[in-house]
């Protein structure tokens, strides 16, 4: 229990690096930064959202917003330009084209405790919005060490996701709960802290996860251990 505890203190710490990093904003110069999450303020005193596609110092700047669309602004309509860091633009925002889009997702993942044990799980779901995904699972593990009472285990389980910027390089928290086909064990638990690495498709990405697995056992049946797991697979 003490290393689902320092588990859970280390995700909460990154989660709060992440947030301190993304509140942070400065003027981006004009010629520079393509390809960056900008806002601009207009002499209108309306703003817009989006990406930087070209900038023409001193005549005009091309913008991706957040609908996708490409519009162009001279720079005689535009009294500032700000930097936005992509975890600003993806809690409350629309999609942008580079991050999960919405939609039904599904990913399969292989993973390893660090001795023999291995597992593959497959979760299936929708992207509500550019930080939520919820979904449900199939995780079959199996137990090759010595001495131990379980081979092999099936676990159904619901998956909630939150994703912290909606960029190509998507850093987000997850958690697991489920019930594993065992009469001898109450319940699944497994927090995760993971990166989604687009692939050049909205829709296919790798994944790279670092997850704590508990299986809540009855009357002490020293099944499963506690431990610490890399999952690594795609999503589409």
């Amino acid at each position: 229990m003490k290393k689902f505890f320092n588990f859970v203190a280390f995700m909460l710490l990154a989660v709060m690096g992440f947030s301190a990093y993304g509140q942070s904003v400065d003027t981006v110069a004009h010629g520079k930064d393509y390809g960056k999450g900008v806002t601009l303020h207009l002499k209108n005193h309306s703003k817009v959202m989006g990406t930087v596609v070209y900038n023409a110092p001193g005549d005009s700047i091309v913008i991706k917003n957040l609908k996708g669309d490409i519009v162009t602004y001279q720079c005689s309509e535009i009294s500032q330009i700000k930097r936005r860091h992509v975890i600003v633009s993806s809690f409350g925002k629309g999609f942008n084209g580079e991050g999960p889009q919405k939609g039904y997702h599904g990913n399969v993942l292989a993973q390893s405790i660090f001795k023999s044990d291995i597992a593959v799980s497959t979760t299936h779901g929708y992207q509500f919005s550019p930080t939520w995904f919820a979904g449900v699972g199939y995780q079959f593990y199996h137990e090759s060490g010595v001495g131990k009472k379980l081979n092999h285990l099936s676990t159904i389980y619901a998956e909630g996701r939150c994703c912290l910027t909606q960029n190509k390089l998507t850093p987000y928290v997850g958690i697991r709960f489920g019930k594993p086909f065992d009469d001898r064990l109450n319940y699944y638990l497994s927090p995760a802290l993971g990166l989604r690495l687009g692939l050049g498709h909205s829709r296919i990405a790798a994944v790279l996860e670092i997850s704590y697995d508990k299986y809540d056992e009855k009357s002490n049946a020293f099944i499963c251990d506690e431990s610490m797991h890399l999952r690594l697979g795609f999503e589409f």
